[in-house]
C-alpha cells in the first residue's frame, strides 16, 4: 500500500504532463455569457454546410458554459462566414477517395458586441488529412464525416481566440 502511494508520487513528480490539469472552463461557467451565433454564411453555393458549422459552434459554445441566445441584442454576436473548402467538388462515397486527400477548410469570425461594433475579426483554417474509411458501410456519408471532423477541431480555437475580449468586457 505505502509501496503504491510512493510510485504514483513519484509518478505524479516526475510525469506532470499524466496528472489532471484544472481547466478554466469554471470561470466561464460562472458567467454564463450570453452569445448569439449567426447562422453561417457560405460564399460556395454549391456546399451548402452551414448547417455543419452551426451545429459544431452552438454544442462547443454551451458545452463550455456560454449561454446561447436568440436574438442578436441579448448578447454578443459571433458572425461566421465560410471563406474557403478545398477541393471543392464532392466525395460522393468513400470508395472514390485514393489514399489520402487534404481537406482544408477557412472560415472568418467577427465578434460583433452589443452595439453592432465589430471587436475582433481573425481567419481560421484547419485541414484534415482523410484516408480511406475502414468499414465504408459505417460512414457512408463520407463528406459530412470529414467536415465535422474538420469543425471539431476549429470550435475550441475559435473560442480560444475570442474568450478574452468576452470574458474582460463588463455586460451591459
Amino acid at each position: 500500500m505505502i509501496h503504491t502511494l510512493f510510485l504514483l508520487l513519484l509518478g505524479a513528480c516526475l510525469f506532470p504532463a499524466c496528472t489532471p490539469k484544472k481547466t478554466h472552463f469554471s470561470e466561464l461557467r460562472a458567467h454564463s455569457l450570453p452569445l448569439f451565433i449567426s447562422p453561417p454564411v457560405s460564399i460556395h453555393a454549391f456546399e451548402h454546410i452551414s448547417p455543419l458549422v452551426y451545429d459544431s459552434a452552438t454544442t462547443h459554445f454551451t458545452r463550455v458554459g456560454y449561454h446561447i441566445v436568440t436574438k442578436p441584442s441579448k448578447g454578443y454576436n459571433l458572425k461566421i462566414t465560410i471563406k474557403n473548402i478545398d477541393p471543392a467538388y464532392k466525395y460522393v462515397s468513400p470508395d472514390v477517395v485514393l489514399f489520402h486527400t487534404k481537406i482544408t477548410m477557412t472560415l472568418v469570425c467577427s465578434l460583433i458586441n452589443y452595439q453592432g461594433i465589430v471587436i475582433t475579426t481573425k481567419e481560421f483554417t484547419n485541414t484534415l488529412l482523410v484516408t480511406k474509411p475502414q468499414n465504408p458501410s459505417l460512414q457512408s456519408d463520407f463528406q459530412h464525416f470529414a467536415y465535422t471532423k474538420i469543425l471539431e477541431k476549429m470550435a475550441p480555437r475559435i473560442e480560444q481566440y475570442m474568450r478574452p475580449w468576452l470574458t474582460q468586457r463588463k455586460q451591459p
